[in-house]
């Protein structure tokens, strides 16, 4: 086995044992990590493919580094497994963050349902802050519970996510 065929496999067991003993944010069992997956291999696929095809590679692989199984359009296996492991690890770090932010349990734990992907609705947990100076979270996602410095605000409350007057105004 090659170095990278033993660093490929290596983070798919570091990544699966984050998951399962650290992390714990249920990403395996969450048809909608499957579905990004299979998204992602998508587009994977034919650039991929195109990079790394026998007739015409752009990229080459030791072959002594690898195992030489190679799948559609000559694309070695393990370019499969770590690409595996950084979706895996990029996602269920995302879950596992924004439902520890929000306090809620549960997959992508959201406060109006939505069900989105880590990526809890309402508060100050949609963008990890409480800060606005510009009129929107950190981010750009509505919902900040501080909209400091916002010229011209008065007044949020009633607005989705918002928790109250604006600071140095009269509302």
């Amino acid at each position: 086995m090659g170095e990278y065929t033993a660093l490929a496999a290596l983070s798919v067991v570091l990544v699966v044992l984050y998951e399962r003993l650290w992390l714990r944010s249920g990403v395996f069992r969450d048809r909608r990590y499957w579905i990004a997956m299979a998204v992602c291999y998508a587009f994977m696929v034919p650039v991929n493919g195109w990079y790394t095809k026998l007739s015409a590679p752009i990229v080459r692989y030791d072959p002594e580094q690898i195992t030489g199984l190679r799948v559609p359009w000559d694309i070695p296996v393990e370019d499969f497994v770590f690409g595996f492991s950084l979706l895996t690890l990029v996602l269920a770090r995302w879950i596992a963050l924004g439902t520890r932010r929000d306090g809620a349990g549960g997959i992508g734990a959201t406060d109006d349902g939505a069900g989105r992907i880590g990526a809890p609705g309402g508060d100050e947990a949609a963008a990890g802050t409480t800060d606005a100076t510009d009129g929107t979270d950190a981010t750009g996602v509505a919902g900040a519970t501080d909209a400091t410095g916002v010229a011209g605000g008065t007044d949020v409350t009633g607005v989705a996510g918002a928790t109250g007057p604006i600071e140095g105004t009269d509302g």
